[in-house]
């Protein structure tokens, strides 16, 4: 698994410096980091942490080549394979991917009526407060929340929460105050 994680690691790395480079390795590295990601494997011991790093990668290429995908499909994809709870450093980037996709692309990832809100806030409740973010990250999600909650129809942002476990509600409620 270590050359594996080596080898997806390193196609987010070319999807960050490789600029314009990049654009004819695109479409072949999406759908190598997707099956990477996919394949029944992907979760057990051995292979988390590749896994891990592929879902990084595929968030550096949707952030650097957002041109270069389709990219309601492609976010919808990448916020299904979260939460990364595994590699504490790779986490960390994956989740300032996801304020980063909510700040510059919200309405797309949140999706049609919202659709993706229950989903985005589970992950916020899933991480905050743990070693998965740190405090930067942590201020940033809460900053989030507080706009999504301003921005986002109250009975929507409402119902989405309040499916939530109660220690996930408990602490999106503590980042809302």
């Amino acid at each position: 698994a270590t050359g594996g994680q080596g080898a997806v690691y390193g196609m987010g790395q070319c999807a960050r410096f490789a600029g314009e480079h990049f654009t004819t390795l695109c479409p072949i590295v999406v759908q190598g980091l997707t099956n990477a990601i996919t394949s029944q494997e992907a979760r057990t011991d051995d292979f988390i942490t590749a896994t891990e790093n592929a879902v990084s990668s595929l968030g550096k290429v949707i952030d650097h080549h957002p041109q270069m995908v389709v990219l309601p499909q492609l976010l919808t994809s990448w916020l299904s394979y979260l939460p990364v709870t595994e590699d504490k450093i790779e986490s960390k980037v994956v989740y300032t991917l996801l304020c980063t996709f909510i700040e510059k692309h919200g309405s797309i990832l949140l999706g049609n009526g919202f659709a993706n809100l229950p989903k985005v806030l589970s992950i916020f409740g899933q991480v905050l407060e743990t070693d998965l973010v740190d405090e930067p990250l942590t201020a940033r999600m809460s900053q989030l929340l507080k706009t999504m909650r301003g921005s986002i129809p109250a009975d929507a942002f409402n119902n989405a929460a309040t499916h939530l476990p109660e220690d996930q509600r408990n602490k999106l409620m503590k980042a809302l105050a």
